[in-house]
């Protein structure tokens, strides 16, 4: 059975609408850098490697969450090339690999790994590609793990933050200072561009300390573009740099931490350390990762109330993704009383800036009110179109249905097939059935 576009569009919200996420806003530019190119996969009988080819090299961020398992992982400043939106595994551990565009100002894609059971999960990075090995828990009986395929390194269980090193989050208003500095990505770019001469002027600032050469050239290491790939350096350097206080290097370092990348094992307690620090000195990333860590018991005792604190803090600072898991936790009542108009408010603010996810959420809304009120058809078609326009498919199929069904609204044929193609073009399955059917249908033009 076709599903029908109020029903993909609460699908979707099951789908994307994930707590806690890490969240990357402080991404300078508002079009991409790069883009996902191609996701994949192969099975070796122990486990399954997904690997992911973008068009420049990347620094990812992850997210393990439960209820259902999935690994969450966010690509910063990358837009999603068409024809990844959904690939079927099923083997393994693994179900499914989803792709999606989460916002596009700042650019941010997202790769959702729907996963049967827990696993342990390897990452390495390299040049334009990233392998995520998962490797189901049993694998790792008796805490040694197996031999891991050539590419990814070993990683073993993370270790946990002690509860009494616990960060409290820094006071109202502290987080607004981050917005005029310069981010981790804005570095990774000038590793991505450097050249051979500009290679020796760095090392030269290296020699004399300047922590945001090292930082550079950390990245550099990791990005493996003019230099080859060596994480253990790329380690070292970071760490002179965060020791000197140099936020984008504490930033990256985190990242490093919380993913394991070119670490024996991803170490979420001293992640911890380094995205307080970060945050102290106004990172609205690192207080995110924060909250996103008390949200998820990732690597500390779960604990909403610090999880949203610290959502708050950088919700309040203008983090845009920060503001919709405040939306979900409140809709949800997760942890806290459930209060449909705090949900609401703070859904309004993601969605006013272009977060995709808080778009199709609040035009589901507008289209089922939870107080039993008229449905709002425009309000929410505006918002399917906003997030339309940004690039989203499944949004442009269920623009689509809206207009081809003469429901909601009078049919307008043209329009259906308008955002059909548009959809389909992006490899949107339910984009490509709806325009099949307008065409045997004659309802519509192809040119």
């Amino acid at each position: 059975m076709r599903r029908t576009a109020a029903t993909r569009a609460i699908l979707l919200c099951t789908i994307l609408n994930l707590p806690a996420l890490v969240a990357q806003d402080s991404v300078p530019s508002s079009s991409p850098s790069g883009t996902i190119q191609n996701i994949s996969f192969r099975s070796d009988g122990e486990a399954v490697t997904i690997t992911v080819t973008t068009s420049k090299p990347v620094l990812p961020q992850f997210a393990k969450l439960v209820h259902p398992d999935r690994l969450v992982v966010d690509f910063p400043g990358f837009a999603l090339a068409p024809g990844n939106q959904e690939t079927p595994v099923n083997n393994g551990a693994v179900l499914a690999v989803r792709a999606s565009l989460f916002r596009s100002n700042p650019a941010m894609s997202r790769v959702v790994v729907d996963l049967k059971q827990p696993v342990e999960t390897q990452i390495k990075a390299a040049g334009n590609t990233l392998w995520i090995r998962l490797s189901p828990k049993e694998e790792f009986a008796g805490g040694q793990p197996t031999r891991a395929a050539p590419e990814t390194p070993a990683v073993n269980n993370a270790r946990s933050a002690p509860e009494s090193s616990l960060p409290s989050p820094p006071a109202v208003g502290v987080l607004k200072q981050s917005r005029a500095k310069t981010s981790e990505y804005e570095l990774l770019d000038k590793a991505r561009a450097l050249t051979v001469d500009g290679l020796k002027t760095l090392d030269e600032k290296v020699q004399a300390g300047d922590p945001e050469a090292e930082t550079i050239l950390a990245l550099a290491y990791h990005s493996a573009v003019l230099l080859k790939n060596d994480e253990t350096e790329a380690l070292r350097l970071l760490r002179k740099a965060a020791d000197k206080g140099f936020l984008p290097a504490e930033e990256s370092l985190a990242i490093f931490c919380a993913s394991g990348i070119g670490m024996e094992q991803p170490d979420p307690g001293e992640a911890l350390t380094w995205y307080t620090k970060a945050a102290r000195q106004g990172s609205i990333d690192a207080a995110t990762n924060i909250a996103t860590m008390y949200a998820t018991g990732s690597g500390v005792p779960r604990d909403i109330n610090a999880a949203i604190t610290w959502f708050q803090q950088a919700a309040g600072a203008g983090g845009a993704t920060a503001q919709y898991n405040l939306a979900l936790i409140y809709g949800r009542g997760d942890g806290v009383p459930r209060d449909d108009q705090k949900s609401l408010d703070w859904l309004r603010k993601a969605a006013d800036q272009d977060v995709i996810p808080a778009l199709l959420d609040l035009a589901n809304r507008f289209l089922h009110p939870g107080d039993g009120s008229k449905p709002d058809v425009q309000a929410a078609i505006l918002r399917y179109q906003r997030a339309a326009e940004l690039g989203d498919g499944l949004s442009q199929a269920i623009l689509g249905d809206i207009f081809s069904a003469g429901v909601l609204i009078p049919a307008d044929y043209p329009q259906a097939v308008k955002w059909y193609r548009l959809s389909a073009e992006q490899g949107q399955k339910d984009g490509e059935f709806g325009l099949a059917v307008r065409y045997v249908l004659g309802q519509g033009r192809r040119g």
